[in-house]
């Protein structure tokens, strides 16, 4: 699996990093791993809608609590 770009590129314009869009998923470190090995997300306890506002290209961290 590729990991997308976290932060703008040193040559991204001011424009272009007021419009971009960062979501923090929070789960189990056990979801993620699944998760990351699998290709999605598990977060919101299985409501669409919060999901259903990511873009294709925005940056999603996944953060688990210890």
């Amino acid at each position: 699996m590729t990991q997308g770009k976290l932060w703008p590129s040193p040559s991204t314009t001011p424009a272009e990093t007021t419009a971009t869009h960062r979501w923090i998923g929070v789960a189990s470190a056990d979801h993620v791993a699944i998760g990351r090995a699998q290709g999605f997300m598990q977060v919101c306890h299985d409501k669409g809608s919060p999901l259903r506002r990511i873009k294709p290209g925005r940056a999603v961290i996944s953060y688990s609590p210890a």
